[in-house]
């Protein structure tokens, strides 16, 4: 791996290439754009240290996502625990409003992403992790199982569940699949 000899070149493909995944997947563990962007960053930095150790016959894709995955659970950790402190047990509200007046399917579209989202979001971390993994960036079960360091079973039975969970939080906020779609 070219990183592993400090070629920042290889570097800077790499972020280029994985930055908006890895964003992507930080920001369903830790709910928050900004904590989002330092997860991304902080993995980028990992990797560039951890570099010289790495594997040879390792993948670099399970690897990256690896460290984005455990900085992105530690950031949330530590998140959780400010704002408990902080908000003392009142919770403001995530997002504001979206006031634009747009086309009529613009706003049914981004209703139904702030449903998904929310529904996402209350879903159990073990369970948006393998969701966003697999239905939002496209990895394969092994590649999952890499990731999170889980058995390939737990991964699908996850996912499952996962999927299971969310169209039951979907349901209850009124959302129905399309015929066919379910």
């Amino acid at each position: 791996m070219r990183i592993a000899a400090r070629d920042e070149e290889a570097l800077g493909l790499l972020v280029e290439a994985m930055r908006v995944p890895i964003f992507t997947f930080a920001k369903q563990i830790v709910l928050d754009d900004h904590l989002a962007e330092e997860v991304t960053q902080d993995t980028f930095l990992v990797v560039w240290e951890n570099a010289p150790g790495f594997e040879v016959g390792r993948r670099v894709v399970p690897w990256v996502f690896a460290i984005a995955r455990n900085l992105a659970r530690t950031a949330a950790r530590t998140a959780a625990r400010r704002l408990k402190r902080l908000a003392a047990g009142r919770w403001a509200e995530l997002e504001p409003a979206d006031t634009r007046a747009d086309p009529h399917a613009e706003v049914e579209r981004a209703l139904l992403d702030g449903q998904v989202r929310r529904a996402m979001a209350a879903l159990a971390p073990c369970y948006r992790e393998v969701l966003e993994l697999r239905l939002h960036l496209n990895m394969a079960y092994e590649e999952i199982a890499e990731v999170c360091g889980i058995p390939m079973g737990t991964v699908k039975s996850r996912i499952h569940k996962g999927l299971r969970n969310l169209r039951a939080r979907l349901r209850e906020q009124g959302v129905t699949a399309a015929e066919g779609e379910e």
